[in-house]
């Protein structure tokens, strides 16, 4: 999904509000993904309320298989489909967040430093994993509502700490240098220098 909706952001959208006038700043960008993420974590939060209200066995819907006798149905009527909402809401707001994180992080950084800084950007990542596989035990019936809800607060919390804490570098300008040069060492740089032989100069008194 990203593939499609990324050139679609970076060619249709953003192109037609800038010819409208409309200057979408980057930390805008990043506040409204981050408001799309906690919609979409709310979706998860309702439907999964409602999986439980449509299971067989109540609060414990994910073993309810286990519980019910042998074909009898074990499964909520809450659609599959339904479930698409919030994957594609949140896949979205991905894109405002995360594709406008790595312009900022690489275009702020210095020459010198941009992979690093573009790692410890995605580091971010790791540490997202991390807390996701250190809270796993717990995410279980009858407490799957909370597994959604309760990051969902945080999140619409943080989001709004997020806004007030980074608009001030809302408007500004954050350019994308691909020069090949900034790729090389400072050492490369000295020997490009070296070859280049200096321009001769005409001695006034022999002249």
């Amino acid at each position: 999904m990203h593939f499609t909706v990324v050139p679609f952001m970076n060619h249709v959208l953003y192109p037609f509000l800038r010819k409208r006038g409309i200057r979408w700043g980057s930390i805008s960008r990043m506040t409204f993904g981050f408001a799309l993420g906690t919609v979409g974590s709310i979706a998860y939060s309702v439907l999964q309320y409602y999986v439980y209200k449509t299971s067989p066995c109540g609060w414990n819907a994910t073993t309810c298989a286990e519980i019910v006798p042998e074909g009898e149905t074990s499964v909520s009527s809450i659609s599959l489909g339904f479930y698409a909402i919030p994957v594609v809401i949140t896949a979205v707001s991905e894109i405002f967040v995360n594709v406008t994180a790595y312009g900022i992080a690489y275009s702020r950084a210095p020459k010198n430093m941009k992979g690093l800084v573009a790692s410890l950007n995605l580091f971010m990542t790791a540490i997202s994993a991390a807390i996701g596989l250190a809270t796993a035990p717990v995410i279980r019936d009858p407490y799957l509502v909370w597994a959604f809800a309760g990051p969902t607060i945080v999140g619409a919390a943080f989001t709004v700490i997020f806004w007030f804490t980074f608009k001030h570098i809302d408007q500004e300008e954050f350019v994308l240098n691909t020069d090949f040069s900034d790729m090389k060492k400072d050492s490369d740089r000295e020997s490009d220098e070296e070859r280049v032989s200096p321009p001769k100069t005409i001695d006034e008194k022999k002249a």
